[in-house]
């Protein structure tokens, strides 16, 4: 990689050496952390800002989410310059205003790599940066890496963590999605040891169920996807689940699975397990992605519509432009900013009646955004009054008015509010649009 495709000059950097390649996990709270490929010597970097043109045509780009209480020592990984197209690597430290931004050279004669680094000042808006990006790509946990293709501005990868230390190498560089049909490729299991191929599978709704024994959320779940899973084969569906283990040991994975009466991929086919993961960017467990019969996803909410279609009168589940409040998707709350219309009834008629209020404003959002292949910046709920309603209306100090129009960004503890007489299609749509824009002014949650 020449200076002249770097984002700033060979002399603004100090360089520092780093060891083997290795994983190291911290098995703190019960959750293993990936550490990174490498561990950087401490180094100073030079103060430089970064210039939108340094995000060349070709060039791919990896943004990490992160967080550190140590700035001059970084964790990071051996990102190289593959099949010609340089990579940057955007680190966001959640808990420092600035984005680091890394750029590696592949050593090809053996030598130790080395990596640059230099220290985007962004000012005072970098907070707010950060969590559009946080909000942007649905960022639920840390450390989250990302790869985009810089030229169009999509998503490559969305699990970057897994790809290298799965490639470290770089050989399936750029690492963009692969079908479906392709990843599962190979033998499944039943929980009597019966094998068969992933073919079998062709022309059926599949679910692909992480999750593992050692997860009480999971246990909880299992219970209950159990049931749906046998009503939609009596009712003569074609459907099948596909267990992806994430148990720690293959004993406990046994015993977890002798649960279960759909198939698994092996435990032992860690590289199959981990290329499920990569391919729908798994933050945490549990998650039941749901595919059509192409291996298209119809949604990866699969455990928000079994809590709350128990008969699965509504499978295969396609997503609802608006959806009524509860305790099994109010977890959504927290992937980005989400529109809440309180209601003053629980008079499910009154409720009806919001939903078909927003629901328009929801379906031009949504394929908007579908059309550049984006997710919706925006996730639509009506709330009730209920034990939950009432919860988030403490959590986040809003008026006890009702109707009452909102706009709530958990991530960055922040509500928009419009308490007016009548809400109308045009004020929500006022609404939304003046958000989209920036033009509205938030309150503290």
């Amino acid at each position: 990689m020449s200076n002249d495709c770097l984002p700033f000059k060979e002399k603004q950097i100090c360089v520092g050496k780093l060891t083997d390649n290795k994983i190291e996990k911290d098995a703190r709270r019960g959750t293993a952390w990936w550490m990174g490929l490498a561990q950087a010597s401490r180094f100073i970097c030079e103060r430089a800002r970064l210039e939108r043109e340094h995000c060349a045509h070709g060039h791919y780009l990896g943004f990490c989410m992160w967080a550190s209480v140590r700035s001059e020592c970084v964790t990071c990984a051996v990102i190289s310059e593959m099949k010609g197209k340089p990579l940057f690597l955007f680190v966001l430290y959640g808990l420092f205003p600035a984005v680091l931004i890394y750029s590696c050279n592949r050593v090809l004669d053996g030598a130790k790599a080395t990596v640059g680094a230099v220290v985007s000042a962004l000012g005072a808006s970098a907070s707010r940066r950060q969590l559009k990006l946080w909000n942007k790509y649905r960022i639920s946990n840390i450390p989250s890496l990302i790869f985009l293709d810089a030229t169009t501005g999509k998503v490559v990868c969305r699990n970057g963590l897994l790809v290298i230390r799965d490639d470290p190498e770089g050989l399936e560089f750029p690492w963009g999605p692969k079908p479906f049909r392709e990843v599962i490729a190979g033998p499944l299991l039943r929980n009597n040891g019966q094998s068969l191929e992933s073919s079998s599978l062709e022309g059926s709704h599949v679910g692909v169920y992480f999750s593992a024994h050692w997860c009480p959320p999971c246990r909880s779940l299992t219970r209950v996807l159990v049931e749906s899973y046998r009503k939609i084969k009596e009712a003569g569906q074609k459907f099948e689940i596909i267990f992806v283990s994430a148990d720690r040991s293959e004993d406990s994975f046994k015993q977890y699975f002798s649960e279960m009466p759909w198939l698994a991929v092996p435990y032992t086919d860690e590289a199959r397990r981990s290329r499920l993961n990569r391919l729908y960017g798994i933050q945490g467990i549990p998650t039941l992605i749901v595919l059509d019969p192409q291996g298209e996803v119809i949604t990866r909410q699969g455990r928000v519509e079994v809590l709350n279609d128990e008969d699965c009168r509504e499978f295969p589940w396609h997503p609802k432009p608006v959806l009524e409040l509860s305790d099994s998707n109010a977890v959504q709350l927290n992937e980005g900013p989400c529109l809440v219309l309180f209601v003053d009834s629980e008079d499910d008629g009154e409720s009806e009646a919001a939903k078909q209020l927003i629901q328009p404003i929801a379906e031009k959002i949504i394929a908007k955004y579908k059309a550049k292949d984006e997710e919706a910046p925006l996730l639509f709920f009506v709330a009730g009054e209920d034990d939950m309603t009432d919860s988030l209306r403490d959590y986040t100090n809003l008026p006890e008015a009702a109707p009452l129009l909102t706009i709530l960004d958990m991530s960055a503890r922040a509500k928009y509010v419009m308490d007016v007489e009548e809400i109308t299609p045009a004020i929500v749509e006022a609404f939304v649009n003046d958000f989209l824009a920036e033009k509205l002014k938030p309150e503290p949650i």
